[in-house]
């Protein structure tokens, strides 16, 4: 009996594991441990951007199934950078896709390994990208440069979404090549299904990001829509309707938590952010303009030039060559035109971001690697076949030896000379670490805990923020933590949790808790 059902071969496809495959499964691993490694001993496995603290807020109430909270009755108390408190819901701005992945990680106590996770996941799809767009040599070479990139280790140690991003990007690009393709041993069905609903979620998740990323696929879209193929045809239509479906889940999402579906919650916390040019928009006098895009573009990717790969300010140094390499490899340039389409569309955002590298740009990440990968594969060349003493009196030996030797070099210089200057700095961010924690780490004890710690800024917000690491947006941990807003505020917050020991707590005098006002 013949077995159709897509289902069905799925399971029973088995791919062949080369030894380039074994060789790209061992960097994997070693991104998964080099990443965790850096997460914990720079960042504490702890979050310190704003954008972190509200993340992890998120991905808490998401593991319990919701996504918002009712206010508290003092909500300055319970501050949450980037959480809002509108007509009696608290809710994140951000949208779901990454705190719910998080929240995976919150509900089985694995938070801090998400993103390690998803980074060795980002190397392995390179590298099969990569190899579908040339050759297997250059999907290595590829998988060895996003693994030594401090962009992309610095990012992939953080809270951050654009990892979850990256990962959603890549699986479009594979997926798009995929279904062009007619002799895939993985069933069509699955492959369109792929590729639009990894384009759909990143779509929910970071909407610009998306838009750069799939511009030039649309414009390939449209050329085979106007051609001939009427299977390519039919594909692109599937692949766009299941994109065009997550539209509305945007706006719903929006309505469910404002009341209003084209209301962004991130106007909520300041007014001005948004998209596009003119008035009201930035916080630039007159409103955010072109030439504000453009000078913010330029001192992103100025950073970028050093981060990318960790070559000083060289590492966009074989992007040239790699251009003149792939012109000609239609599939080369719709990834590789990513760089200038994910640049442009944050050309419509009034800020730019360059403390952890430029990270708008992070999901053109995969365009730098693979120009830079078909630089020095064909700077390699091919060993000639003979054997024996012709072999070392060949031109393209010699050539081969040098250039590895060379490659090797970029390899291992980002390791011993750039990253250990870098990540110092990120050491005590914000004034986030670990380190905070300390006092309370011996504090869940009778007399103690259960307690409301009401803590008094004594030098910046952080004082508190960090210490939010040790509750929860249910307020059913141990230690809750509110912020001190005058004792009228204070007794509101107190009032919340009747059956728990009340104490202030100063920064300056880390390990004592007082019992009332000093």
């Amino acid at each position: 009996m013949r077995l159709s059902n897509p289902i069905f071969r799925l399971l029973k496809f088995k791919p062949n594991v080369s030894l380039a495959d074994c060789i790209v499964a061992c960097v994997c691993v070693a991104v998964f441990g080099g990443v965790i490694h850096i997460s914990a001993s720079v960042f504490d496995s702890m979050p310190h951007l704003e954008d972190e603290f509200a993340y992890v807020w998120q991905a808490e109430v998401a593991a319990r199934g919701e996504i918002f909270r009712p206010s508290p009755p003092c909500p300055r108390c319970f501050l949450v950078p980037f959480v809002i408190d509108n007509n009696g819901l608290r809710f994140g701005k951000y949208p779901l896709p990454w705190p719910v992945m998080l929240s995976i990680g919150v509900r089985f106590g694995i938070r801090s390994y998400i993103n390690p996770i998803l980074a060795a996941v980002n190397v392995w799809l390179l590298y099969r990208l990569l190899a579908k767009i040339r050759n297997s040599r250059t999907g290595i070479i590829g998988a060895l440069l996003i693994s030594i990139s401090p962009f992309f280790l610095i990012l992939s140690s953080t809270l951050l979404s654009h990892t979850f991003s990256l990962v959603l990007a890549l699986i479009f690009m594979i997926g798009w090549l995929d279904v062009q393709k007619t002799d895939s041993a993985i069933p069509l069905s699955i492959r369109i299904l792929t590729c639009g609903l990894s384009m759909g979620l990143l779509v929910l998740s970071r909407p610009l990001t998306a838009l750069g990323v799939i511009l030039p696929f649309t414009i390939e879209a449209i050329f085979i829509l106007v051609g001939k193929d009427t299977c390519k045809k039919r594909n692109v239509l599937l692949v766009s309707l299941i994109i065009a479906l997550f539209i509305p889940l945007f706006f719903l999402w929006q309505f469910i938590l404002t009341g209003d579906p084209l209301r962004n919650p991130y106007t909520f916390v300041w007014p001005y952010d948004t998209v596009g040019f003119g008035p009201g928009i930035g916080r630039q006098p007159g409103g955010y303009q072109p030439s504000i895009a453009i000078k913010n573009a330029r001192a992103s990717l100025y950073v970028g030039m050093f981060d990318l790969f960790g070559w000083l300010n060289y590492s966009w140094l074989f992007l040239p060559l790699g251009s003149l390499v792939l012109i000609k490899n239609r599939r080369a340039c719709l990834v590789s035109s990513t760089l200038l389409t994910v640049v442009a569309a944050y050309g419509l955002y009034w800020i730019g971001s360059d403390l952890l590298g430029p990270r708008y740009y992070f999901e053109a990440l995969p365009a730098c690697v693979l120009l830079t990968a078909a630089s020095f594969d064909f700077l390699l060349g091919k060993l000639p076949s003979v054997t024996g003493f012709a072999f070392w009196q060949r031109f393209s030996t010699w050539r081969t030896l040098i250039v590895s030797i060379i490659l090797c070099f970029f390899i291992i210089s980002p390791v011993l000379f750039y990253l250990p200057v870098r990540l110092p700095r990120f050491l005590n961010l914000y004034g986030a670490s670990a380190e905070r924690l300390l006092p309370f780490k011996n504090a869940n004890k009778p007399g103690i805990a259960p307690a409301l710690i009401i803590v008094h800024i004594t030098q910046s917000w952080t004082d508190y923020s960090a210490l939010t690491e040790l509750s929860n947006p249910y307020f059913d941990s141990p230690l809750v933590f509110s912020l001190s807003k005058g004792k009228e505020m204070d007794a509101v917050a107190a009032s919340m949790f009747p059956g728990r020991y009340i104490w202030h707590y100063y920064a300056d005098e880390p390990f004592t808790l007082r019992s009332k006002e000093r």
